[in-house]
């Protein structure tokens, strides 16, 4: 594997840290363009590929990039917490672009959880209803 010359680390650290403020708007950018331009990069679930079985996350992106493009019906037809996802998202990238900072929030650890929590009650209610009801909740 070919390793990257010092300076070369530090040029690409200097410019990551000069521009942190526009990243998280660059990657709204970059899901709004996924949405009509399927030849971009991006990756599969690699917990559906290894287990065949859709993780709490599967069909997020998608759902954020319909959201993005205000198509909301097919992003509750991917995943119901795409569309308050999207929210966070734009939110976080303008904060981010106002404060000058990546990460403008501050939140309680208790938010971290509730969310936990809710992404994993959501994806149970998902694989009950594909396994053992028969509804068609992964769009596959």
């Amino acid at each position: 594997m070919p390793t990257i010359p010092k300076n070369q680390n530090l040029k690409i650290e200097n410019l990551i840290k000069r521009n942190k403020r526009i990243i998280p708007l660059s990657g709204l950018f970059y899901l709004f363009l996924k949405k009509n331009l399927a030849w971009l990069p991006g990756w599969s679930c690699p917990v559906r590929h290894a287990t065949g079985m859709p993780c709490p996350t599967c069909f997020l992106t998608r759902s954020i990039t319909a959201s993005l493009n205000g198509d909301i019906s097919d992003a509750l037809h991917f995943h119901v917490l795409g569309p308050p996802t999207t929210i966070f998202l734009v939110s976080w990238a303008f904060l981010s672009l106002k404060s000058g900072l990546f990460y403008p929030f501050k939140i309680r650890k208790k938010f971290y959880y509730l969310i936990g929590i809710t992404f994993l009650l959501y994806w149970i209610y998902r694989l009950i209803g594909y396994y053992i009801i028969g509804w068609e909740v992964f769009p596959m």
